[in-house]
């Protein structure tokens, strides 16, 4: 009997180390660990830019979401200086100054498109496109949404100096269309909450920004803070 149960605890050990070397091997292939952006939405987003209207008939317009990731070696050129953690940094700062393909006006930020993602109607953009606007979740027909495949590379999940923003490219009424100042929300670092990082997206009108607003949902868990980089 003692023999049989040294056999089958050998056997489960060898069976584990397998599983933990497939895994060793898959991160190892891709370098990076996934998270997903869970979007919680209100029945109607993005209506700043019918605030004239009366409110039944504030449907809103689509809405792009942009989820950046931003690496410590990012923050050491100047350019960057906007993307650093608890700056503040508002939805406008981003759209006014993200990085374009082939550079140029309105490209003060320095990032590679990978570490860019987007939910947006326009076929080609500088980033990695993870499908439509959202419309509300009348319009969309659910209120959780997911981006998925945000990658991140495991060895600067802790670093204070990582952060993972989420850039909702809400819209102020005419006659100028601008993109509003709505801080955006911010995951610093990454790795102290879940892999699921929620947002809430909706309207407010006791809020600024025409009650538009995107808030981080879900708390900080079992992660922890790395000193350093």
């Amino acid at each position: 009997m003692l023999q049989q149960m040294n056999v089958t605890s050998r056997t489960y050990k060898t069976r584990l180390l397998r599983v933990f070397a497939v895994g060793l091997a898959a991160l190892g292939a891709t370098g990076c660990t996934s998270r997903t952006i869970v979007i919680t939405q209100d029945d109607r987003i993005n209506t700043g830019v019918h605030i004239g209207r009366p409110a039944e008939q504030r449907t809103g317009d689509p809405l792009e979401v942009t989820v950046v990731c931003v690496y410590p070696e990012d923050l050491e050129r100047d350019e960057n200086e906007g993307l650093k953690p608890g700056v503040g940094i508002t939805c406008k700062d981003w759209y006014d100054n993200r990085p374009v393909r082939g550079g140029g006006e309105g490209a003060n930020f320095r990032l590679p498109p990978g570490q860019i993602y987007l939910r947006t109607n326009t076929a080609e953009v500088y980033g990695i496109r993870k499908g439509p606007a959202l419309n509300g979740a009348i319009e969309d027909g659910r209120a959780q949404v997911e981006i998925t495949g945000i990658k991140f590379r495991p060895t600067k999940l802790y670093s204070r100096k990582s952060v993972i923003y989420v850039f909702p490219k809400f819209i102020g009424p005419p006659p100028d269309y601008e993109v509003l100042p709505v801080r955006a929300a911010e995951f610093n670092p990454p790795g102290a909450y879940t892999s699921k990082l929620g947002v809430k997206i909706g309207v407010d009108e006791g809020r600024d920004n025409h009650g538009q607003y995107i808030d981080r949902t879900g708390k900080r868990g079992f992660g922890r803070s790395r000193k350093g980089k």
